[in-house]
């Protein structure tokens, strides 16, 4: 269920919204679950996002790797159970995949 989920979000940002709304889904999904398929899971979602957008492919599939990673270490130290800091995590994950996506030039025009 939520392999279609981000699917359908990868579809509805590739079309007509410019929010990051599976890199929040995809957060959101790491936070409550743990498992390593999550990382192919998230692999794949970034090349297909990639794919729909029609930029580099790779990018969104690191960036979203790496937040997979970093999620499943955030989930192990003892800030993780404090709501706040989860969004001060998800925050600075946004920020970073904003700033990566802008220096490569993969910045969207309506």
């Amino acid at each position: 269920m939520k392999n279609v989920l981000l699917i359908i979000a990868a579809f509805i940002q590739s079309s007509f919204w410019q929010i990051d709304l599976v890199l929040l889904i995809l957060l959101g999904i790491l936070m409550y679950h743990e498992s390593k398929q999550l990382l192919y899971v998230s692999f794949l979602i970034g090349l297909f996002l990639g794919f729909l957008l029609d930029i580099n492919i790779g990018i969104f599939a690191i960036i979203f790797l790496v937040a997979a990673i970093l999620a499943k270490v955030f989930k192990i130290s003892p800030f993780s159970n404090n709501l706040f800091f989860g969004l001060i995590f998800s925050s600075i994950i946004i920020l970073a995949q904003n700033l990566i996506k802008n220096s490569f030039g993969c910045v969207f025009s309506s």
